[in-house]
């Protein structure tokens, strides 16, 4: 009996000792879950060694009883090492409690059996070999209790093989080393009890476990099982908010990151490996022709997308793949988020060029487009105007009410400018409460009409104090002969202080800088 008996105990110490080992790999995802599953072997092991030894029916079958406890629980647990091992940890913790009922009841059943005969309907002493072994005749619970067994063994190793799937080669051996281990007992087992084998006497899969704990110790040593995970790809490609696109040297999409369907609105459901770019990429043609450049390198460059109604800016990185020995092996396409960044920078452009207490253009706005139209009019013979205007008594305004109260004529009078003004006209604040527009392609006529328009709708602005505003307003238009822009700059400027003096509400320039008559 001894040769029978020395490797169940043998098994049950490699596998013990593989459990202390696992223990110093305390923080990894599934590592507590393994440690359990071997330990349970290892019960499993001891109980059945016990049953050889021990010399009664009944002695035989609580020994036996023992080791279905560990039976019945054996399966949850490697499902529950498979499980969080692939990164499905929380889906697990939802299920264990509903998992554990078949278990739990056939443990019930296994102790209770004198009372039912649902699990074994009789017991008894098998002599015919070296040595007198308990033998059974199945009852019907025993069968629901092996085809749930197997059934979440097989859904384990389902796991394990979707997971060799999508792992990089150079983690492969990981999944690899716990489906060698959790498959060599499986499968004498599953011959061993519907009888396909003629030896069936012993019951060998407690011994194999002793070439599983082999297995999973070069998976520990060599594989670096339960040290370097494979689902941390996972990890990583669901936590990057970028947009990753791996295609392969045919330019087929092998992978994508969640980031990618939300950025595409492709459906989850959508199943875009394997599929040439030209197809995924479809309605997407900018980034089609940029795929389909074969001069696109990892040269950042900056691209605008539309979806939905928004405009998107994205940083587009095209990188060639390489394996180990430098072949090309595909392409990433990475595309960073920088909407948020462009829109801030044409906040601070505008910052730049708008005067904060009208948020009409500034000083530096206006003299831009100045230079502008001054150069455009020179190259393509064209004309345009300036207005400046002034508000009347605004000193006294300040002087008399506070500068709140002339802070709210200003705006109130840019509020009047913007409404009347054209879209094509620019307007800024000149300066203290000089306001200045630039007319572009407008006659003396057209601009005189459109000053009269913005001084009546200043002249309509009531201050919270009940003062209403005024304004005069200056005009002079582009003449071929002017050397430079400040020429006509100063003509308007000229017009405005004669419109002043005068009280005549608007004053056009001459071209030789002679004051037209003026307009009340």
């Amino acid at each position: 009996m001894l040769p029978y008996v020395i490797p169940l105990f043998l098994s049950a110490i490699i596998m013990g000792a593989l459990a202390w080992y696992s223990s110093t790999l305390k923080s990894v995802p599934g590592v507590r879950a393994f440690r359990v599953s071997i330990l349970i072997t290892s019960v499993w092991s001891i109980c059945y060694a016990i049953e050889l030894i021990l010399p009664t029916v009944s002695a035989k079958q609580i020994a036996s009883n023992f080791a279905f406890m560990a039976i019945a629980v054996l399966p949850v647990a490697w499902l529950a090492t498979v499980m969080i091992f692939s990164g499905s940890g929380r889906r697990f913790s939802r299920l264990a409690p509903f998992l554990l009922i078949v278990p739990l009841l056939t443990i019930l059943v296994v102790w209770t059996n004198s009372w039912h005969h649902l699990f074994t309907r009789r017991f008894y002493l098998d002599a015919n070999g070296a040595f007198p072994i308990l033998s059974t005749e199945h009852g019907p619970w025993f069968w629901v209790h092996s085809v749930y067994t197997y059934s979440l063994l097989v859904i384990s190793i389902g796991e394990l093989m979707g997971l060799m799937a999508r792992t990089s080669r150079r983690y492969i051996g990981q999944p690899l080393t716990l489906l060698i281990g959790m498959l060599i007992p499986l499968l004498w087992n599953v011959l061993y009890v519907f009888g396909v084998l003629p030896f069936r006497r012993l019951d060998l899969t407690p011994y194999l476990y002793s070439l599983s704990g082999i297995v999973f110790w070069i998976g520990l040593v060599y594989a670096h099982l339960f040290d370097i995970l494979p689902v941390a790809r996972d990890m990583v490609m669901d936590a990057i908010r970028d947009v990753v696109v791996i295609m392969d040297s045919q330019d087929r999409v092998i992978d994508l990151n969640p980031a990618a369907r939300a950025a595409f609105a492709w459906n989850g459901n959508d199943d875009l490996i394997s599929k040439p770019v030209e197809q995924v990429f479809l309605d997407w043609p900018a980034i089609l022709s940029l795929l389909l450049d074969k001069k696109s390198m990892s040269r950042p460059l900056d691209l605008v997308l539309l979806r939905e109604g928004r405009k998107l800016h994205y940083q587009v990185s095209l990188i060639r793949l390489r394996d180990s020995q430098g072949t090309p092996i595909g392409r990433m396409l990475m595309l960073h988020d920088i909407t948020d960044r462009k829109h801030m920078e044409e906040e601070l452009r505008r910052l730049v060029v708008t005067d904060p207490l009208t948020e009409l253009g500034n000083r530096r706005m206006f003299f831009n487009a100045l230079e502008s139209e001054f150069a455009r009019a020179k190259r393509y013979r064209t004309s345009y105007c300036l207005i400046m205007l002034d508000l009347d008594h605004y000193k006294s305004i300040n002087d008399r009410f506070s500068h709140m109260v002339g802070d709210e004529a200003l705006r109130l009078a840019a509020d009047a400018i913007r409404k009347t003004a054209r879209q094509s006209d620019l307007a800024a604040r000149y300066g203290g409460d000089e306001f200045v527009l630039l007319l572009p392609n407008t006659d003396l006529q057209g601009a005189v009409q459109l000053a009269e328009r913005l001084r009546k709708a200043i002249n309509q602005c009531q201050l919270s104090v009940g003062e209403r505003l005024t304004a005069s307003a200056g005009v002079a238009v582009y003449a071929p002969s002017d050397q430079s822009s400040e020429e006509l700059l100063l003509r308007v400027d000229h017009a405005l202080y004669h419109a002043k003096e005068n009280q005549s509400g608007i004053s056009t320039a001459s071209v030789a800088g002679q004051k037209t008559p003026a307009i009340s």
